[in-house]
């Protein structure tokens, strides 16, 4: 199969920094690659990538691999089993085979994230939604034993998953923390949606889960707090290690400008940023809105890179 270009180059994986993996993957509705993801792909060619501060970061090569069929295809089958649901059919069975095709996502991703990585490559996910963090965390954790997660998103994410039940995108981040020990740490920022349990396991864990809704921002800002000062409360929770996973929702509490802010901010600290998941693109947007989250993604992707030298 032949190179996906993107910000302009068909650059080969192997001979890039950054390598993005698009999945074709959503828990919670049905989710088109043409319709969500191509655009973004595609507008990234358009976009002007020279920045005022950086100029072109032409050291730091961003390549995409070519969408895997086999995540296509688990997407299809999470489909139909919710339209079922909306029939009326929805039953033990079907919750059966959406944890279990979940299940293969997760080795999948797990096994990808593990390749990029020994090949001494920065993977950086991009897809559906939130539940590709578990994957992609878990490879990280076989190399690191002690990271923080940086979740920019307007939700938690934070739902505790009960036996019985189907995972849904909700559970993505309560999954990292039940199971993947090396997470010392979550800062959770941006959150404007979260529901009384998540409240709870928050308060519950607030030692290793650490949140700065968008109520508490607006509220240092409001006491005369910069910005600056903000984010580094932020990044003085997190270790030296930081796994970033970034819900393009974010974008209704931060501008763009804010989100690089912070990440800059986080690089000057010598935090090294390990992984990357760039997730929330099941909701159909306009052509204003892909090319503000394109324009988000090569920022994430320069930041990354930048922050393990990659310049």
């Amino acid at each position: 199969m032949g190179l996906i270009k993107i910000f302009g180059h068909k650059n080969k994986p192997l001979n890039s920094e950054v390598v993005i993996v698009p999945i074709n993957w959503t828990l919670n509705s049905t989710f088109d690659f043409d319709k969500h993801l191509r655009p973004i792909l595609n507008y990234s060619n358009e976009i002007e990538l020279f920045h005022e501060f950086y100029g072109f970061q032409e050291k730091c090569k961003i390549a995409c691999e070519n969408v895997s069929a086999e995540t296509s295809l688990w997407n299809k089958s999470i489909n139909r089993i919710y339209e079922e649901a909306q029939n009326g059919t929805f039953d033990g069975s079907s919750i059966h085979l959406i944890n279990e095709d979940f299940k293969k996502l997760t080795s999948f991703l797990d096994e990808k994230i593990e390749y990029w990585i020994q090949k001494e490559k920065l993977p950086l996910l991009i897809g559906g939604d939130s539940s590709l963090l578990l994957g992609s965390v878990k490879a990280v954790a076989r190399f690191k034993t002690n990271f923080g997660i940086l979740h920019l998103s307007e939700k938690p994410f934070l739902k505790e998953l009960k036996k019985g039940e189907a995972i849904t995108e909700g559970n993505s981040l309560f999954s990292v923390g039940a199971s993947v020990p090396e997470v010392s740490k979550i800062v959770a920022v941006g959150l404007s949606s979260f529901s009384q349990q998540e409240y709870s396991i928050q308060r519950q864990n607030k030692e290793k889960i650490i949140w700065f809704s968008k109520r508490k921002i607006n509220n240092y800002k409001l006491k005369g707090d910069s910005y600056q000062s903000i984010c580094k409360k932020w990044i003085n929770n997190l270790p030296e290690f930081v796994y970033l996973s970034i819900n393009v929702s974010i974008l209704k509490v931060l501008s763009i400008e804010e989100i690089e802010f912070a990440l800059q901010t986080l690089i000057d600290s010598r935090r090294k940023i390990i992984g990357v998941d760039f997730n929330g693109f099941d909701n159909e947007v306009g052509k204003e809105k892909q090319i503000q989250i394109t324009r988000l993604l090569y920022i994430v992707c320069k930041s990354y890179g930048r922050s393990r030298g990659k310049v």
